[in-house]
């Protein structure tokens, strides 16, 4: 559990999970349940895996289900042209990649 509660729009992190986010600096934005605007384009991207690869696939492990997911994005789900964007995932990203913005430090929680 990462939220204790709210008060007036302002987030109470349980212990633990405010001293992890003091410590990586970083700023923390939850999701309203039933909140469109705020979940609607993960909760699209889940749908669109769970009905186009994984909706006829029998489970035998996380590992072969991941690597077979990887597969499947490599030469079906990033190569289409996406409806919103009318682009390819794959081309987008491979210009993206080439401009890396710098990630948050690594440091051992203490």
């Amino acid at each position: 559990m990462l939220l204790a509660s709210k008060n007036y729009g302002d987030l109470i992190l349980t212990h633990e999970f405010a001293s992890y986010v003091r410590q990586r600096g970083f700023h923390v934005r939850m999701c309203r349940k039933q909140d469109p605007e705020s979940k609607g384009r993960v909760e699209n991207v889940v749908k669109y895996v769970k009905q186009n690869f994984a909706r006829h696939r029998m489970f035998v492990s996380v590992d072969k289900l991941n690597e077979e997911c990887l597969s499947w994005l490599d030469r079906t789900g990033n190569t289409l042209v996406h409806h919103t964007t009318k682009k390819i995932p794959a081309e987008v990203f491979a210009i993206e990649k080439q401009h890396p913005s710098p990630g948050p430090r690594k440091n051992k929680i203490s």
